[in-house]
């Protein structure tokens, strides 16, 4: 079982069953490193999310009016 941090500051539970060797086309393996890319920046951003989030759900938030001079 996995547990991933969702975007939205759920949780995102997945059970892998099983997993098999493929094969990579040589146009797929073109693909390869903007997928990585892609992969790593929806990663980075979730990541990014949750810490906002939960700094967020701990920090108090006032808002002061300026003073009149």
């Amino acid at each position: 079982m996995v547990v991933i941090d969702d975007v939205a500051g759920g949780k995102i539970v997945a059970n892998i069953v099983k997993v098999t060797e493929g094969s990579v086309s040589e146009a797929d393996k073109a693909k390869l490193p903007v997928i990585e890319k892609n992969m790593a920046t929806a990663f980075g951003k979730a990541q990014f999310e949750a810490v906002l989030n939960a700094l967020q759900a701990k920090t108090d938030i006032a808002i002061r009016e300026e003073k009149q001079q």
